[in-house]
């Protein structure tokens, strides 16, 4: 279970720096909310969190040219009823630009029909908008 973690992180993580937050959110079971220090996040749909997650990367490379992400599995809980924990760091490579501290985040998921689904996150992340943007099906 470790390694199937911390290869859907790390497709997150690839997912993310192109563009694809469409596949981040198709791992999600909604209604599904994100935590930080500052506020709570209510996500109804996969089509509200992809578009939340882009203006968040756009928030991330600023004047930063960033050219990877990188997710370390740091520790995660032994399945219990199907549900478990796992935590992670991000690490941003920027080539341009000032650093970019690491996002800490804490998954909340739950294995359904042998797929990992988040059903929460906890993050570290400044660039995290005020709001959940409601976005539109493409």
């Amino acid at each position: 279970m470790f390694t199937q973690m911390q290869a859907m992180l790390q497709r997150s993580a690839d997912a993310l720096l192109s563009g694809q937050t469409d596949q981040i959110a198709a791992r999600c079971h909604y209604p599904m909310v994100v935590h930080s220090r500052e506020r709570v996040l209510p996500f109804r749909s996969a089509t509200d969190y992809a578009t939340t997650l882009r203006l968040m990367v756009a928030n991330l490379r600023g004047n930063c040219q960033l050219t990877d992400i990188v997710a370390r599995l740091r520790a995660m809980d032994v399945p219990q009823g199907g549900r478990f924990r796992a935590w992670a760091t991000m690490t941003y490579v920027v080539t341009q630009g000032p650093t970019l501290p690491p996002t800490c985040l804490t998954y909340y998921c739950r294995v359904v029909e042998g797929q990992i689904k988040v059903e929460m996150v906890e993050m570290d992340c400044k660039q995290l908008p005020d709001h959940p943007i409601r976005g539109r099906v493409a």
